[in-house]
């Protein structure tokens, strides 16, 4: 069931206690002043589902950036009160390696995934609908990997 065991160990034993996984090590954040990005307003995905949309990477810097995917960019659910991941795109991904070149001043558009699949097993399987956030790790020719800043999303039923 996404990135969760089924059945929940709770549901067999109920002495086993619900918690939180640790959270796994981010990448730093993208210098703003080399690169911003952004997603169309109003961007919604149902809870339980997955979109596909379009990061939008903006390259203010003086020096073209290459961004490395496999064909899409994937973004983590986050709480956008904790700043902690809670959910994203839990399925297989089977695509060659496509690069995304941002001339200085130039505005690329990459595919973009978004998963509502929960990690946190105190929210359940799916992320439930409200507002909450995305951050996008970008994979940087000759850079290394950073993470985006949180923007908005809402997850509806």
């Amino acid at each position: 069931m996404g990135f969760l065991s089924y059945p929940d160990p709770t549901m067999i034993d109920t002495q086993v206690p619900q918690r939180r996984p640790p959270a796994p090590e981010r990448p730093p954040l993208l210098a703003a002043e080399e690169v911003q990005v952004s997603v169309d307003e109003g961007l919604e995905v149902r809870s339980g589902e997955h979109l596909v949309g379009v990061l939008h990477v903006h390259n203010v810097g003086t020096q073209e950036i290459v961004v490395l995917t496999n064909g899409a960019v994937t973004a983590a659910t986050v709480d956008p009160h904790t700043g902690s991941v809670v959910g994203g795109y839990e399925f297989t991904q089977h695509m060659p390696g496509i690069e995304f070149r941002v001339p200085p001043g130039g505005v690329v558009d990459t595919p973009l995934l978004v998963g509502t699949a929960s990690t946190d097993p105190l929210l359940g399987y799916c992320v439930p609908p409200g507002w909450w956030a995305i951050e996008v790790s970008l994979n940087l020719r000759d850079r290394g990997i950073f993470r985006t800043p949180l923007l908005h999303i809402k997850v509806v039923v």
